[in-house]
């Protein structure tokens, strides 16, 4: 790989001759190559910094920022793999000696980049579960996202059908949902067994309905009863002592 001054100095060269986006470029030799490296980074960046700063030029497809195994922090180089071949040229003509948080970084072409077996091993998975219909972008693949697809298609066919059935009947789509017959009488039931007694309401009470109200009738007429015989059980006291 080159250095930056090299690099510098590579494209002056090619732009004081000429031959910059010729077959006598120096990037022509890196040319079935779609990847890059990038050096000098600032060990705060994240991965997504890097993205923001190199997509730039063109989309990215891949980015592996190197980190530390055991502390998990950034290496301060990443490896970064463009859609098109064009970008890496110029991602390593622009970004030669440019300076990211006070550091110069370095971009450079490389020629062949092996992946990490982790990420290979797992890009070979997404890649096969395309293929069969198992991968889910949300949720990263399986079975389980396949069948939740089948099932919510399942269900719009079903609405789909009961909609046109309802049609050929002349039944209003638009029209609020009918009650059955049974549960209309024991909601309207209901609501004539909800009733404010009298007596419970002078003091914020709220009654049973009409079964407690006669309940408090009889017992009225009950006391009224035994009033009267107490009455005329008095009378006839005084009639004999008399």
């Amino acid at each position: 790989m080159n250095t930056i001054k090299e690099l510098i100095t590579i494209n002056d060269t090619e732009l004081r001759v000429g031959i910059t986006g010729t077959a006598a470029s120096w990037h022509t030799q890196y040319q079935a190559s779609s990847w890059v490296f990038v050096g000098n980074l600032p060990n705060k960046l994240t991965e997504g910094d890097v993205l923001v700063i190199m997509s730039q030029y063109g989309e990215v497809e891949m980015l592996d920022l190197q980190r530390d195994e055991d502390t998990g922090k950034s290496k301060g180089f990443a490896f970064l793999k463009y859609e098109d071949v064009g970008s890496t040229i110029l991602a390593v003509d622009n970004f030669a000696g440019s300076k990211v948080l006070g550091r110069s970084i370095r971009v450079d072409h490389v020629e062949k980049y092996r992946l990490p077996k982790e990420t290979k091993n797992k890009e070979d998975e997404e890649e096969a579960m395309k293929k069969d219909g198992t991968f889910d972008i949300y949720g990263g693949g399986g079975e389980n996202a396949k069948k939740e697809e089948e099932q919510q298609q399942q269900q719009q066919q079903q609405q789909q059908q009961q909609n046109e059935n309802n049609m050929d009947r002349g039944v209003d789509l638009f029209a609020k949902p009918q009650m059955d017959e049974k549960k209309a009488e024991f909601f309207n039931h209901g609501y004539e067994m909800l009733d404010l007694d009298d007596e419970n309401a002078g003091r914020g009470e709220v009654g049973v309905g009409s079964k407690k109200s006669k309940s408090n009738k009889k017992k009225e007429k009950k006391e009224k009863k035994e009033k009267k015989e107490d009455k005329k059980v008095h009378k006839k006291k005084k009639s004999k002592t008399k």
